[in-house]
């Protein structure tokens, strides 16, 4: 999106000496998270069923969502534009007889 920009910027943390330990701890906690975050991920993915195809409506690129995500907005990773990604069965245990949409 930014070109060359990310390779440009890394971000560095500068750390005191006497927090080298503290710090690096911090750093290994925060990895094994993500780490369990992405592996939590990779299982949902592959337990919720197939892709959801959708198309932007800005750029009208093509996009491949998890099922996982059906009834979220997500940003468009071409564009930035928001994406409907798939639909809510009104016949879904999680819709909520209060959030019905009304007859026009």
């Amino acid at each position: 999106m930014f070109g060359i920009l990310p390779e440009i910027h890394k971000p560095q943390v500068w750390v005191s000496a006497r927090d080298v330990d503290r710090a690096q701890r911090v750093l290994q906690d925060y990895e094994r998270r993500v780490a369990e975050r992405n592996q939590a991920i990779r299982q949902n993915e592959s337990n919720a069923g197939p892709a959801i195809e959708v198309l932007c409506d800005e750029c009208k690129a093509k996009l491949f969502f998890s099922s996982a995500q059906r009834g979220t907005v997500q940003d468009c990773p071409r564009c930035g534009a928001y994406v409907d990604v798939g639909q809510i069965d009104e016949g879904d245990p999680f819709w909520l007889e209060d959030d019905e949409p009304e007859d026009v």
